[in-house]
């Protein structure tokens, strides 16, 4: 079953990829990059509405956070290319989405003692009671962050619907504080990858998310 929309969030042409960092690939990251899109297309269809998160560890990216959308030459109209992060709204459904594993970052540095909230609900917490989708400083390693671009692209000025948190972490569905936030974990990986699949039904008045959608961690 093809969905609605597909949500695809970077890296797609991996720095920390061997092929990539030893210099193996054939082509230019541009190339490869407009290649990977354009079997995307062929595979799901035209009438899929297909939306392309950057990512600052993209080799042919600017490297910089926040991190500007990609373009390439005859971009196919379903799809969309969006920066990281970014706010969306799809059918008034509003999502939130970062490709930079700030779950991570967060939970490499959080220091606790007899805190009985779950941990990712905390880290999540962080994020919407700080407004931001990176509120760590100084930031983790790899991570170049631009003050000024973050400061005015990076803020989580209103709370959405759904977050979207790809992390190397185990993969999660919470509700937070009526947020629904997803960790889909990685669909490339040295095992097996995993992907989130959200089914979002019409809401009733005062409904929050976990009122009106289900979401599953799938294994490819």
């Amino acid at each position: 079953l093809k969905p609605d929309v597909l949500i695809l969030i970077g890296p797609f042409v991996d720095v920390n990829n061997s092929c990539i960092a030893d210099g193996l690939l054939a082509e230019s990251f541009d190339s490869f990059f407009q290649k990977l899109i354009q079997g995307v297309v062929s595979s799901v269809g035209e009438h899929v509405e297909i939306l392309i998160v950057s990512s600052q560890r993209d080799a042919h990216s600017s490297m910089v956070y926040p991190t500007e959308p990609y373009s390439i030459p005859n971009k196919p109209k379903n799809v969309t290319f969006l920066p990281d992060p970014c706010c969306v709204e799809i059918s008034g459904v509003k999502f939130g989405i970062t490709s930079t594993d700030i779950v991570r970052h967060i939970a490499e540095e959080e220091f606790t003692k007899n805190v009985a909230v779950d941990q990712v609900k905390r880290i999540v917490g962080y994020l919407i009671n700080q407004k931001s989708f990176y509120p760590l400083d100084p930031p983790a390693d790899g991570v170049n962050l631009d003050t000024m671009l973050s400061e005015r692209f990076a803020k989580l000025r209103t709370v959405p619907h759904v977050l979207v948190l790809p992390s190397d972490l185990k993969c999660f569905a919470r509700d937070v504080n009526g947020v629904l936030a997803v960790n889909p974990g990685r669909i490339v990986d040295t095992k097996r990858g995993t992907f989130a699949r959200l089914v979002v039904t019409p809401p009733g008045e005062g409904a929050i998310p976990k009122d009106y959608m289900a979401c599953r961690i799938m294994r490819v």
